[in-house]
Protein backbone atom coordinates (compact mmCIF):
# COMPACT_ATOMS: atom_id res chain seq x y z
CA UNK A 1 0.00 0.00 0.00
CA UNK A 2 0.81 3.50 -0.70
CA UNK A 3 1.11 5.50 2.51
CA UNK A 4 2.02 8.84 3.64
CA UNK A 5 3.17 9.71 6.98
CA UNK A 6 2.82 13.57 8.08
CA UNK A 7 5.15 14.47 10.85
CA UNK A 8 7.50 11.44 9.73
CA UNK A 9 10.91 13.24 11.15
CA UNK A 10 9.94 13.35 14.81
CA UNK A 11 9.96 11.11 18.03
CA UNK A 12 6.34 8.98 16.52
CA UNK A 13 6.68 10.12 13.40
CA UNK A 14 9.62 8.06 12.92
CA UNK A 15 8.66 5.13 14.24
CA UNK A 16 5.26 4.97 11.98
CA UNK A 17 7.17 5.23 8.96
CA UNK A 18 9.76 2.59 9.81
CA UNK A 19 6.91 0.21 10.59
CA UNK A 20 5.25 1.02 7.50
CA UNK A 21 8.42 0.08 5.64
CA UNK A 22 9.18 -2.78 7.64
CA UNK A 23 5.14 -4.19 6.57
CA UNK A 24 6.00 -4.03 3.60
CA UNK A 25 4.01 -0.48 2.04
CA UNK A 26 5.46 2.09 -0.14
CA UNK A 27 6.27 5.03 2.23
CA UNK A 28 6.31 8.83 1.95
CA UNK A 29 7.66 10.87 4.55
CA UNK A 30 6.11 14.35 4.74
CA UNK A 31 8.27 16.56 7.02
CA UNK A 32 9.61 19.86 7.20
CA UNK A 33 13.17 18.94 7.54
CA UNK A 34 15.18 16.26 5.39
CA UNK A 35 18.25 16.38 8.03
CA UNK A 36 15.79 16.22 10.94
CA UNK A 37 14.52 13.21 9.08
CA UNK A 38 17.41 11.66 8.21
CA UNK A 39 18.87 12.17 12.14
CA UNK A 40 15.56 10.02 13.59
CA UNK A 41 15.97 7.65 11.19
CA UNK A 42 19.38 7.05 9.34
CA UNK A 43 20.81 6.14 6.12
CA UNK A 44 19.26 3.15 5.37
CA UNK A 45 15.82 3.99 6.26
CA UNK A 46 16.06 6.59 4.51
CA UNK A 47 17.00 4.97 1.22
CA UNK A 48 14.06 3.13 1.41
CA UNK A 49 11.33 5.62 1.70
CA UNK A 50 10.29 8.60 -0.56
CA UNK A 51 11.44 12.24 1.24
CA UNK A 52 8.97 15.22 0.05
CA UNK A 53 9.19 18.46 2.34
CA UNK A 54 6.50 21.17 3.08
CA UNK A 55 4.53 22.34 5.86
CA UNK A 56 1.41 20.76 7.33
CA UNK A 57 -0.44 24.22 6.64
CA UNK A 58 -0.08 24.78 3.18
CA UNK A 59 -3.13 22.72 1.94
CA UNK A 60 -1.69 22.93 -2.16
CA UNK A 61 1.90 21.29 -0.44
CA UNK A 62 -0.56 18.52 1.30
CA UNK A 63 -2.55 17.65 -1.78
CA UNK A 64 0.48 17.21 -4.21
CA UNK A 65 2.08 15.11 -1.46
CA UNK A 66 -0.85 12.96 -1.04
CA UNK A 67 -1.55 12.59 -4.92
CA UNK A 68 -1.29 8.82 -5.57
CA UNK A 69 -1.35 7.46 -1.83
CA UNK A 70 -3.56 5.26 -0.73
CA UNK A 71 -3.78 5.95 3.36
CA UNK A 72 -2.22 8.82 5.09
CA UNK A 73 -0.88 8.83 8.69
CA UNK A 74 -0.93 12.21 10.54
CA UNK A 75 1.61 12.48 13.30
CA UNK A 76 2.45 16.23 13.67
CA UNK A 77 4.57 17.07 15.82
CA UNK A 78 3.98 20.75 17.21
CA UNK A 79 6.94 21.51 19.33
CA UNK A 80 7.64 24.63 18.93
CA UNK A 81 4.29 25.43 19.87
CA UNK A 82 4.44 24.24 23.42
CA UNK A 83 3.40 27.17 26.28
CA UNK A 84 1.81 28.79 22.67
CA UNK A 85 -1.47 28.86 24.14
CA UNK A 86 -3.85 30.15 21.68
CA UNK A 87 -1.57 30.51 18.79
CA UNK A 88 -0.83 26.75 19.37
CA UNK A 89 -4.41 25.32 19.01
CA UNK A 90 -4.99 27.72 15.60
CA UNK A 91 -2.04 26.04 14.14
CA UNK A 92 -3.10 22.37 15.02
CA UNK A 93 -6.90 23.44 13.95
CA UNK A 94 -5.56 24.48 10.81
CA UNK A 95 -3.23 21.78 10.21
CA UNK A 96 -6.28 19.74 10.60
CA UNK A 97 -8.38 21.52 8.60
CA UNK A 98 -6.28 20.61 5.68
CA UNK A 99 -6.17 17.62 5.88
CA UNK A 100 -9.68 15.60 4.99
CA UNK A 101 -9.88 17.95 1.85
CA UNK A 102 -6.32 17.08 0.63
CA UNK A 103 -7.14 13.56 1.63
CA UNK A 104 -10.84 13.82 -0.58
CA UNK A 105 -9.33 15.61 -3.69
CA UNK A 106 -6.43 12.67 -3.76
CA UNK A 107 -9.21 10.05 -3.63
CA UNK A 108 -7.89 8.45 -0.39
CA UNK A 109 -10.95 7.15 1.66
CA UNK A 110 -11.56 8.65 4.84
CA UNK A 111 -11.70 5.31 6.53
CA UNK A 112 -7.79 5.32 5.14
CA UNK A 113 -6.72 8.93 7.14
CA UNK A 114 -6.22 8.59 10.13
CA UNK A 115 -5.02 11.48 12.16
CA UNK A 116 -3.19 12.11 15.82
CA UNK A 117 -1.85 15.54 16.91
CA UNK A 118 0.09 15.88 20.01
CA UNK A 119 2.83 18.13 21.15
CA UNK A 120 6.13 17.30 23.24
Amino acid sequence: MRVIVLGAGGRLGSRVLAECVRQGHQATAFVRSSERLRAAVGDDLLRAVAVVEGDVLDGSALRAAMSGQEACVQVCVCAGWVGAGAAWLRQVATAGSKLAPAAAVCGIPAGACNGHCHHS
